[in-house]
């Protein structure tokens, strides 16, 4: 990848956890978990889930958000990752056995399923995360 292209996703999601540390700050944990979902979702989808959570981990930890703060990183970068085929490893593994086994799952189908089911799920992750912090 281009040095350039690299830098600005990096000052991106730092910018978008910044915007976390902010509604953590000033809305409780309500916002935090959401906000943090949210950046979480986000990157995850730009560039996977396991580098989303190697650059947002050591952010989480500087704003010392704790374990909701490691619980939500781990909730969101493990169900937005169901949102597109290039958001988990495991996606791109199974849409290449589908191509070698003849059948084809395009970007736009696997979205089609993978958008209510991220959503769905994040929602009710977002939820339970904030009941458990209060």
């Amino acid at each position: 990848m281009p040095r350039r292209p690299l830098v600005a996703a990096v000052a991106w999601a730092a910018t978008l956890l910044a915007a976390f540390a902010a509604a953590t700050l000033g809305g409780g944990w309500a916002s935090g978990v959401a906000s943090l979902t949210a950046v979480t979702g986000v990157a995850s989808n730009l560039f996977s889930n396991v580098p989303a959570v190697l650059l947002l981990a050591p952010l989480v930890a500087e704003a010392a958000a704790g374990s909701t703060g490691f619980l939500t990183l781990a909730m969101a970068s493990t169900l937005a990752g169901n949102l597109t085929v290039v958001g988990s490893v495991a996606n791109l593994i199974v849409v290449e056995g589908a191509r070698k086994a003849g059948v084809t799952v395009g970007f736009w189908a696997y979205l089609r399923v993978g958008l209510p089911i991220t959503l769905i799920t994040l929602v009710l992750g977002i939820a339970w995360l904030t009941r458990a912090a209060a």
